[in-house]
């Protein structure tokens, strides 16, 4: 910010208005002048001048300038932000260095491996909710949430500044707690440590990868950092994919219906995982048998 008096030895306020609007556009300007004069006004604002402070100079308006220059600062590192978080997540290249002061979190409802129309069920359950007005109430910061719908079915990333790591945790398993009473459906969130920007690209990969391999077929959770993560193992045998082939080739469907209800209640019981069901079904659906008939 520049704060600059009209009148001045050597170079005068709006000459040096425009020399900083032309080697430094993105520095705001203030004149301050004991001149009411409208050309001084006008010129200054061809100089993208914020404000022609007249004096005398009160303390109302100090504060006054000060809150508006807080206003404009505060808005330029939103759109700052929200272009870098942009970049990021679409594997563009940010600044790196940057401080450890963001969360990824990621949210997948419903089955996450079915394809992603806007009327499946994880569709409908997403636009039915104001996501956006939940966040700000429960993980409320200096800089409002970022969300981005992703391209697997259900799934959507948010990316959170956190200037205290427990009260955006917090503020997370709060969320949680509030979707859960607003669907039936598994719900599955997962988020990272504090990480800094250039980093947003490969922490949602991995947390889409922890998704992948955590998400129950019956259940909601929600998994903390990469070292509380633990994930199930194949929930089915070779045996009950035989079985199921043999009687889809028989073409009975009261016996393929039975067996696999009762793969689903074993998986049930079990905790079992969308990505087991998902590889039981691609199993039965390639093996040779049947590869032709589906």
């Amino acid at each position: 910010v520049v704060i600059t008096d009209v009148n001045m030895p050597i170079m005068d306020g709006l000459s040096l208005a425009a020399y900083v609007e032309q080697h430094h556009p993105q520095v705001i300007k203030v004149v301050v002048s004991g001149y009411q004069k409208f050309e001084y006004a006008q010129e200054a604002i061809g100089y993208r001048v914020v404000e022609y402070l007249l004096k005398p100079v009160t303390k109302q308006k100090v504060a006054a300038l000060l809150d508006k220059l807080y206003a404009m600062w505060h808005r330029r590192k939103v759109e700052t932000r929200t272009q870098e978080i942009t970049r990021a997540l679409d594997g563009q290249p940010v600044r790196t260095g940057g401080p450890a002061e963001n969360i990824l979190l990621m949210l997948s409802a419903g089955f996450y491996w079915g394809a992603e129309t806007h009327f499946s069920p994880a569709q409908v359950f997403w636009n039915s909710i104001d996501l956006p007005s939940m966040l700000g109430k429960v993980v409320a910061d200096s800089f409002r949430p970022y969300i981005s719908h992703g391209q697997i079915n259900g799934e959507i990333a948010v990316v959170l500044y956190s200037h205290s790591l427990q009260h955006t945790i917090a503020g997370i398993e709060t969320l949680y707690q509030q979707l859960l009473a607003k669907t039936n459906l598994p719900l599955t969130m997962v988020y990272s440590g504090l990480i800094s920007l250039d980093r947003l690209m490969d922490t949602r990969r991995e947390l889409q990868s922890a998704i992948r391999r955590s998400a129950l077929l019956f259940s909601s959770q929600l998994i903390g950092d990469a070292a509380e993560r633990q994930y199930g193992n194949a929930q089915y045998t070779a045996r009950q994919v035989d079985e199921l082939v043999r009687a889809v080739c028989a073409m009975d469907e009261a016996l393929v219906a039975r067996q696999f209800g009762q793969l689903l209640e074993q998986m049930r019981d079990k905790e079992g995982t969308q990505q087991s069901l998902y590889r039981f079904l691609r199993s039965t659906i390639h093996d040779g048998r049947i590869s032709g008939r589906i």
